[in-house]
């Protein structure tokens, strides 16, 4: 409560077309009202912190030439000369915005709005929704969530590396830990204050709201998806919601090595102490199961 009342802020304010959610994972997001929302930012610039990893690792391994994520340039990928085709959706991440399972291939922008979710950021052109095919970049929906654009049009500056902050944590982070804290102690279903929080998240996403009613856990466990996923945290969500590892029959697709996806060991929510450090301090005693 203390974040959301302070100068931190979520980022409301479409520009040049691009959404409000957009712009906290673009090359400017430090520049912009985004930074307002970015509590521990991950800094980048395109001359000055060049790595393989980070933000360029998020937008470069999610795409392909064939993904076009600028609606003011129908041409441009994804506002660096990187395009590896690696990690791609999920369709149990699509359907979160499309739970009928009619989902349209289209552009991410175009997706987006089909899905009336601004954060439905997927690209589906020539694209299957099922990972038949691991191996295969276009067999699942591309992420367009990270790019190196900018909200005025101008380039990056450098043509490989992106200057798009990462945000390790976002003010976002708050409003749902706040909605999630408040369904817990109240029967699992949030009250006035907590459904406000949610509210305010998914208004800023142009997404539906509710008003006479208040959202249940199930309901937060899915909204941590819609505006977190391939930001590094979903693992940890679904333990804490007890959907990870033992008997919780939450599956997806390829989860313990099965396309339809299967249960796996309890023991996974934990990771394990590594060799070296149990070499090294005899006092440690391996964590079960490994």
């Amino acid at each position: 409560k203390k974040v959301m009342d302070s100068s931190y802020k979520l980022n409301t304010k479409s520009v040049n077309g691009w959404s409000a959610y957009q712009m906290l994972f673009m090359g400017d997001n430090g520049e912009t009202d985004a930074a307002y929302e970015g509590i521990f930012p991950l800094l980048q610039d395109g001359l000055k912190t060049t790595s393989w990893g980070t933000t360029l690792f998020l937008l470069a391994s999610t795409y392909d030439q064939d993904m076009h994520a600028n609606p003011n340039n129908p041409s441009a990928t994804n506002g660096t000369d990187q395009a590896w085709g690696g990690n791609r959706a999920r369709p149990d991440l699509v359907k979160k915005f499309f739970p009928n399972g009619n989902v349209p291939n289209l552009e991410s922008y175009a997706t987006a709005e089909a899905a009336g979710d601004d954060r439905a950021l997927f690209n589906g052109v020539n694209r299957s929704l099922d990972n038949d095919d691991v191996a295969t970049f276009k067999s699942g929906f591309g992420v367009a969530k990270f790019t190196n654009f900018k909200t005025d049009g101008s380039a990056g500056k450098d043509a490989t590396f992106p200057d798009a902050d990462f945000f390790l944590m976002r003010v976002a982070e708050a409003y749902l830990n706040f909605a999630e804290a408040d369904a817990r102690i109240n029967g699992g279903q949030t009250t006035e204050e907590g459904t406000a929080a949610i509210n305010a998240i998914r208004k800023r996403a142009n997404a539906s709201t509710r008003e006479d009613r208040g959202y249940s856990l199930n309901d937060i466990c899915d909204e941590w998806s819609r505006e977190f996923y391939f930001e590094g945290r979903r693992r940890m969500d679904l333990i804490r919601f007890n959907r990870y590892g033992g008997n919780v029959n939450y599956n997806w697709q390829w989860k313990g090595g099965t396309k339809e996806g299967r249960n796996f060991s309890e023991h996974l929510n934990i990771f394990a102490i590594p060799t070296n450090e149990l070499t090294s301090n005899k006092n440690l005693i391996q964590n079960p199961g490994y």
